[in-house]
């Protein structure tokens, strides 16, 4: 059997803004790392919106926790299209965080998280499979 070589997996995708059009040329392996750390980013300050407003925390602690949630979304919009095309997105929606969230996050969750998780389980199949013909290998000397 020969072995073979492949390239790495990649994301391609366009993104139509009024008349711009903004490409997505990912590589999968070189952003999985800090795509998940966003993610988490993500994740926690939601958590911590949903404690605040249950706590009723006052308006400058909510503040900081909704900028918070807004930093770590722009730090994954950075990620996923660029810096410049990630404040290209930022001004075309004119701040408006929520309106841009509702259109940015379901194509993070529809385009690139299904890619994501199928690069995960393919990575770790492959290490199971390497781990298992090394074994295998080492017991039939």
């Amino acid at each position: 059997m020969a072995y073979e070589f492949k390239r790495q997996k990649r994301i391609v995708k366009d993104i139509k803004m009024d008349d711009q059009i903004i490409h997505v040329d990912l590589v999968l392996d070189n952003i999985l790392k800090e795509f998940n750390r966003c993610r988490n980013d993500i994740i926690r300050a939601q958590q911590e919106m949903q404690k605040a407003s249950k706590a009723n925390v006052g308006p400058e602690n909510m503040e900081q926790i909704v900028d918070a949630l807004g930093q770590a979304i722009i730090a994954l919009m950075d990620l996923v299209f660029g810096e410049s095309n990630a404040k290209l997105i930022i001004d075309f929606y004119e701040n408006n965080m929520l309106e841009m969230i509702n259109m940015v996050v379901p194509f993070i969750e529809d385009e690139i998280m299904p890619e994501i998780k199928s690069l995960v389980s393919e990575n770790t199949s492959q290490i199971r499979e390497r781990s298992l013909n090394r074994s295998a290998r080492r017991h039939s000397k």
